[in-house]
């Protein structure tokens, strides 16, 4: 379940953060404005909510696009407009452009404030993760070319876009269109643009009015390489038939339905084994401490450390693809083969190197210095279920700032919203020399971003972490073994319609 929103990060010495935002599932993210799928609809519902991602939210959550509705004239995709004033006395014209976007500081902090509907923290019904993200141009449309796997187009040497972005929109160095993240700008003050972007590589660019109409957050390569890659046939899925063979096809999403360039196995599962453009910025679990956990922290309970061990901030993900290092690689080798064309990719080491394919490794650590305090783990607050409203007063107020910044002592006690207290991050260095080949202009990478709200929940009912995860002693998690066909089948670990004595009623009498 996930909401989100744009930020902006530009260097001021510090950073900016313009926010697009995102939230997942019954969760409503009300600081910064989650979209919930939303972007200039003027109506209580939202047009679509497979629009950007799945929130599997109710239709009449999020916020609209906080704009004057109109074309490009009015406000384009970098919030820019521009106006002509005239002179009374001189008729001179001048024209001028206003920024019309919301934009943070670095080392500022935004408190991130959302309300959940089933409950969290410690809730005796569900267990609850709620993971903060974000992402900025740099990942969502990279430059860089032998970081990520190849594609189509953006691949070995000779191809189009080796060394560029492969959707950013240069053709007018006026506007220098940013591809992801977009909201996507209306033709007009009656063009709500909350169509789905179409699954193709011009909808992506955009180069023209119809195409800039398109909201996009990951790209059309990342989904690409999403329905092409096996999916992990390891999980489990209860009684569902996922009826897809790649990442499309999830628990929550059994038959792969589109929702914008999410990749759905990347959405359902966290943390995920594969690379993703997304930063983490938090984890806020049932199963944290009272203090918040950072990488250097040297006693974290054992979800803590799980989530320190996994997080792509700093810990390698994989993925199977041609040799980068060979001249005579190319993309079509990948493209054209039997696993590819079935969506079978390999998506593990042994399966990849058998088929005479490279396995490798990468974090976003690899490219950017990220401080040991950019991700934290910490405990939720407790929030009861099918409330949609504050959390309990006495939980410890999250935050990712230094240990030196209390945060937690500037918030008034009592009733407060689901609240984390997020220090804006300034704009990583990079570790690539020369830092160019990463990304051009690292401040400009940081003037579109996007923050999401992950909420995972579970049922209490049975167990569903890994042995890293959990104290010891704690029974096996369910996985694949436990997938049922029909509600007898002796592999699930749920009873259907259980019956269950809840005692007699106005008196003792059996029956009553």
């Amino acid at each position: 379940k996930t909401n989100q929103s744009i930020m902006i990060l530009t260097s001021l010495s510090a950073i900016l953060l313009a926010l697009l935002c995102e939230v997942h599932a019954d969760v409503y993210m009300h600081n910064p404005r989650g979209s919930n799928d939303r972007n200039c609809e003027r109506n209580v519902n939202r047009d679509n909510g497979n629009r950007l991602f799945n929130s599997q939210n109710n239709n009449k959550g999020g916020y609209a696009c906080p704009r004057a509705v109109g074309g490009e004239s009015v406000q384009n995709e970098m919030g820019q407009a521009s106006f002509t004033a005239t002179d009374v006395t001189t008729g001179t014209t001048t024209t001028f452009t206003q920024s019309k976007r919301l934009y943070y500081y670095s080392g500022s902090i935004v408190p991130i404030e959302w309300t959940n509907q089933h409950g969290c923290g410690g809730n005796s019904k569900v267990t609850c993760e709620i993971v903060l993200q974000y992402a900025c141009e740099d990942t969502l449309d990279p430059k860089i070319d032998d970081f990520w796997p190849w594609v189509t187009n953006k691949a070995e040497v000779g191809t189009t876009y080796r060394g560029k972005q492969h959707f950013r929109d240069n053709s007018n160095p006026a506007a220098s269109n940013i591809a992801a993240p977009r909201d996507g700008v209306p033709t007009d003050a009656n063009d709500a643009a909350t169509d789905t972007i179409n699954n193709d590589e011009a909808s992506a660019i955009p180069n023209t009015p119809t195409t800039r109409r398109y909201g996009m957050q990951e790209n059309f390569d990342y989904y690409t390489l999403c329905q092409q890659t096996q999916r992990n046939k390891g999980l489990y899925t209860a009684d569902q038939q996922v009826n897809r063979n790649d990442r499309r096809g999830t628990r929550q999403n059994p038959n792969g339905d589109r929702h914008g360039f999410e990749c759905p196995e990347e959405r359902d599962y966290y943390p995920w084994w594969a690379p993703s453009p997304w930063i983490d910025v938090a984890v806020l679990t049932d199963s944290g401490g009272d203090s918040v956990c950072y990488k250097s922290t040297p006693m974290c309970t054992k979800r803590c450390e799980y989530y320190m061990n996994n997080t792509m901030n700093w810990n390698n993900k994989g993925y199977c693809d041609v040799d980068h290092s060979n001249a005579a690689s190319t993309v079509a080798t990948k493209t054209n083969s039997n696993a590819w064309r079935s969506n079978s990719w390999y998506n593990n080491r042994a399966a990849c190197e058998t088929a005479g394919f490279v396995w490798y490794e990468i974090s976003h650590s690899d490219n950017l210095i990220l401080s040991n305090t950019s991700f934290v783990c910490a405990h939720t607050q407790f929030a009861r279920v099918n409330q949609l409203g504050n959390a309990q007063d006495s939980e410890v107020i999250s935050q990712n700032a230094a240990s030196t910044i209390q945060v937690s002592s500037h918030v008034i006690a009592g009733v407060n919203a689901n609240r984390f207290q997020w220090t804006v991050p300034h704009i990583p260095a990079v570790k690539t020399v020369p830092a160019t080949n990463y990304f051009t202009d690292m401040n400009s990478s940081y003037m579109s971003c996007v923050l999401r709200l992950r909420y995972n929940i579970s049922s209490a009912d049975f167990q569903q972490w890994p042995i890293e995860a959990v104290s010891a002693g704690t029974a096996r998690m369910v996985d694949h073994l436990n997938n049922s066909k029909t509600a007898d089948d002796p592999n699930t670990p749920l009873t259907q319609d259980p019956y269950v004595y809840i005692g007699p009623g106005d008196n003792a009498n059996a029956g009553s």
